[in-house]
């Protein structure tokens, strides 16, 4: 006989501090808002980057193809070494990504952040600040909110390199309380060098650490394009660690196209337990929020059946922090009893 683990077991069940690690891309932020930013602003991809930043005329007049990804664009730039015109559309992006702002309404950042635990882990790969904005904006839900990285640099957040503090941009450091400075944006050229930039290299650190340890590995709107050869040998390598025998080691992959994410990710490791799906709320984090190790295990290991406790999508903000103060008990029960863990002496979100 197969036995059903109830939702309400499952939230009052916490098990392990595993963590659940979470890749964004562009196409995550596109997912999150797909009628654009609170003022209609699209948020753009690689291939439509020169015309959701009007950058068109722009390319033309320098005698470039506006018609190619951005990414071919901008590292042809590098290569050429055409500083100035780096540097215009350098301008241009930063422009355009402080000007956009969330819809009032929850979005699906919104209910990403709240259904991660601290210990789980949000890397991006994003310069817009919709997934800042979401998580700004719910830490008043007094919910545990998962740790953020930016590993191609945010325009929101901000540092102090003499002290190694993150923080958003407008905000002090606690040790020489001067202004945190803009963080640079790492930009789509083939050699990003990682390690040059400390605070950059700090973040692929934090996530290197977490991807070890973790049970589940999403990729969320990205696509691992040309120029992200360095950044894509990283996460393959920390992700191939000696593991628990493969019951647990999951990856899913949240994209619009699945059949050519299972071509593009079907070197990595564990891909045996790849699972491409096209929409988030498909995902163990919107069915299973807080909870995903717990009903892995139950699942996979245990081979009871899980009922799922997907996500209100209709809720407005106080109504929808409500509905996640259901797993407040058994989480801070579990705290209590295991402290959480020191990760890092540089601060993270």
């Amino acid at each position: 006989m197969v036995i059903t683990i109830s939702k309400e077991k499952l939230t009052n069940t916490v098990i392990s501090d595993k963590p659940h690690v979470v890749i964004l891309g562009a196409g995550a932020s596109r997912a999150a808002c797909p009628n654009g930013d609170m003022n209609g602003k699209k948020l753009p991809l690689m291939s439509d980057f020169a015309d959701c930043l009007n950058l068109r005329p722009k390319l033309k007049e320098w005698g470039i193809d506006p018609n190619q990804k951005f990414e071919d664009i901008f590292s042809n730039l590098f290569e050429q070494e055409e500083n100035e015109k780096m540097k215009n559309l350098e301008k241009n992006i930063c422009d355009y990504f402080n000007s956009l702002t969330l819809p009032l309404e929850p979005t699906i950042y919104d209910h990403l952040v709240l259904s991660l635990r601290e210990t789980d882990f949000i890397a991006s790969f994003n310069w817009d600040p919709l997934l800042l904005q979401a998580y700004q904006r719910n830490c008043p839900s007094g919910i545990k909110l998962p740790r953020l990285v930016f590993l191609h640099g945010n325009v929101m957040v901000g540092s102090c390199k003499e002290h190694n503090r993150v923080n958003y941009v407008d905000q002090l450091c606690e040790y020489c309380k001067k202004p945190l400075q803009p963080v640079e944006l790492l930009y789509p050229i083939t050699k990003k060098d990682y390690a040059q930039n400390k605070m950059i290299k700090t973040q692929w650190q934090r996530l290197e650490t977490h991807l070890k340890k973790a049970f589940h590995f999403t990729i969320f709107g990205y696509s691992a394009p040309k120029t992200d050869v360095e950044a894509v040998s990283i996460l393959k390598k920390a992700w191939n660690q000696k593991r628990s025998g493969g019951l647990l080691e999951d990856i899913t992959i949240i994209t619009p196209n699945t059949e050519e994410a299972h071509k593009r990710w079907k070197s990595f490791p564990y891909s045996q337990h790849m699972h491409p799906i096209d929409n988030f709320y498909e995902s163990s984090i919107a069915k299973y929020p807080r909870r995903g190790f717990e009903s892995s295990y139950e699942g996979n290991v245990m081979g009871h059946f899980v009922e799922s406790n997907t996500i209100p999508k209709d809720l407005n903000f106080p109504k929808l922090w409500k509905w996640y103060e259901q797993f407040n008990e058994s989480e801070e029960r579990y705290r209590n009893e295991h402290p959480f863990p020191v990760l890092s002496q540089i601060q993270c979100f």
